[in-house]
């Protein structure tokens, strides 16, 4: 009795044991198995090399060092991004009613931030340090052309033909402005029109707009005038539904996306 009594005892604590490490192991599974959160992430449907590369609704491969960046960081982060290509217009839309969860590289306006969730520090200002992108913005033209000095950079452009990427801030600056622009789809056609003297002047940031003007030709008839004329800050936006159900996610994204 007693010896058969201590064998229960032991196939009971043992059986205990196998049930704690079964159930513990089903525990496990189950968390591993959970699916992880899909983010859809709106970018342009045109080439801004070197950031963004190829044109159509899928993404290109090698899709861009800003698209790879984006892959990269989600991973960490421990999402699942989708990745969606469309005109500019329609990606500001789209994040507008709520269709994505985000876009990018977007800089900043009034009217975006209506929509469109900044990273902003306790009292309401942008956190540049949590950029994606800096870009400066030059003036590229004929060599034989010669813009008049002017202390004001925006006046001196009064009377040129003008051309830059529509349904971005810089194309809407200029507009605002009054200044006569072109707007195209891409840089690429902004810079054939320059190189073909329909335009005066194309506005763009120098390393995407000099890696375009080394395969037009002639390039060489080109070239960049003087200092900057102004400057912008590149982000991953999110939509504000998106932000309020996971701020913690996106202060962790954008940290991980800031540019060194």
């Amino acid at each position: 009795m007693g010896a058969s009594g201590y064998t229960r005892r032991r196939c009971t604590s043992g059986w205990r044991g196998w049930l704690c490490l079964l159930a513990l192991w089903l525990a496990c599974t189950a968390a591993w198995a959970q699916p992880r959160l899909v983010v859809r992430l709106g970018y342009a449907d045109q080439p801004f090399v070197p950031y963004l590369l190829g044109s159509g609704s899928q993404p290109a491969d090698p899709p861009g060092s800003l698209v790879r960046q984006i892959q990269d960081s989600a991973a960490a982060v421990g999402v699942e991004v989708q990745l969606v290509r469309a005109p500019i217009a329609r990606l500001l839309l789209s994040l507008e009613r709520g269709s994505l969860d985000g876009i990018f590289p977007f800089s900043y306006t009034p009217q975006r931030v209506r929509w469109g969730v900044y990273p902003l520090d306790s009292h309401g200002e942008l956190r540049g340090d949590l950029r994606m992108l800096h870009l400066a913005y030059y003036l590229y033209g004929h060599h034989d052309l010669s813009l008049t000095p002017n202390p004001d950079p925006w006046a001196q452009l009064a009377g040129y033909r003008l051309g830059a990427v529509k349904d971005t801030a810089v194309g809407e600056m200029l507009s605002w402005r009054g200044l006569p622009v072109e707007l195209t789809r891409t840089s690429e056609q902004s810079l054939e029109k320059l190189v073909r003297g329909r335009i005066d002047l194309f506005v763009g940031p120098r390393q995407s707009t000099e890696l375009v003007l080394a395969g037009l030709d002639p390039h060489k008839q080109i070239r960049r005038f003087g200092e900057p004329l102004l400057a912008r800050d590149y982000y991953l936006i999110f939509h504000p539904t998106f932000y309020r159900d996971h701020t913690d996610l996106c202060w962790r994204w954008w940290l991980l996306l800031s540019e060194p």
